[in-house]
């Protein structure tokens, strides 16, 4: 009960520094560079999460500067939007409904404004309705062709998704990418819950690891026909998917995951017992290079009391540079 308490007061204290403090500062020290770089670069330097790296496949980014990527990822919570920023190494944007304004207000705001030293965003904002596919077409155009890096992250799952298996995929972003050639490569990340996580008002939860697959890129020119480029996005989407669940899994960081049919979709427990679960090669670690052995499923009492003790000096003292 103890832990569980500290846990909600350290998002409180996580919450106000990544709300208003991180961003003042940030604006301050470098208005140019603060909505698309600082400002997820200082989050998730005080969140302390760890990146570990399944396979041998990294970040996309095309040799000609002209070429437009989209990087599709899990969408599991308000981590989604620091920790892909970090994984994509910021660049472009990410695409999202404006409503995240009501949840984040000055952090979405501040990334919306962007800055002319990237020449974009880093929110792009749509409208999602019904018919509204012309205008998403509309809003796309108009970021990319600001855009100095020619980047974009979207979530085609559509909504958040807390369970241990995807979501179909939606296809307006996908036949944007098919119609525009826009390279496509599939990024999923396990973890990113712990990280932030909303629903449970929890940040930092241990394991504070976040396992990280990336797909081949994926070349909308290279079909003839939607259906068949649909088809490779959906493939990859459920390899990359296996690869990081199944590494984070291997190494303790979460359950394995369920076996996932051709769609993409998870298959019935039945058929999951005759088929044997692909599972991925070991993990390669990425940040740093020998993360060691995992860390307890439950951090300790006194783990969480340092970890208060810090965000609270930090804050006393972000809060005496700015108002004393």
């Amino acid at each position: 009960l103890v832990t569980e308490i500290l846990l909600r007061i350290t998002f409180c204290v996580d919450l106000f520094l990544l709300q208003i403090v991180i961003p003042i500062l940030a604006l301050l020290y470098s208005p140019r560079d603060a909505g698309t770089h600082n400002m997820s670069a200082w989050t998730s330097k005080m969140l302390g999460y760890r990146i570990h790296k399944a396979g041998q496949n990294t970040c996309y980014v095309p040799e000609e500067k002209s070429t437009r990527v989209m990087y599709l990822a899990n969408h599991r919570s308000w981590g989604d939007f620091i920790v892909d920023r970090l994984l994509t190494g910021f660049r472009g944007g990410s695409l999202s409904r404006i409503m995240v304004i009501v949840g984040i207000p000055m952090p979405a705001t501040l990334a919306w404004l962007g800055s002319g030293q990237r020449g974009t965003s880093a929110l792009w904002f749509f409208k999602r309705a019904k018919g509204a596919t012309p205008a998403l077409w509309a809003t796309l155009d108009r970021n990319f062709e600001v855009a100095i890096e020619k980047a974009v992250v979207v979530y085609p799952e559509g909504h958040r998704n807390r369970s241990d298996k995807p979501l179909p995929i939606r296809t307006g972003t996908l036949r944007y990418a098919f119609d525009r050639n826009v390279h496509v490569q599939v990024l999923i990340a396990e973890g990113k819950e712990r990280v932030i996580n909303e629903a449970q008002l929890v940040t930092r939860r241990s394991p504070n690891v976040v396992t990280v697959s990336f797909s081949d890129p994926i070349v909308p020119k290279n079909y003839s026909t939607f259906e068949g480029f649909h088809g490779a996005v959906c493939e990859a989407w459920r390899t990359t998917w296996l690869a990081a669940y199944g590494a984070a899994a291997e190494a303790g960081y979460c359950a394995p995951p369920p076996a996932l049919g051709p769609d993409g979709m998870a298959e019935s427990a039945t058929a999951a017992d005759h088929k044997r679960i692909h599972r991925p090669p070991a993990a390669v670690p990425w940040t740093p290079p020998n993360p060691g052995p995992p860390p307890n499923q439950h951090a300790s009492l006194g783990m969480h009391m340092a970890r208060l003790c810090i965000v609270g000096a930090i804050s006393a003292a972000a809060y005496y540079t700015l108002y004393e």
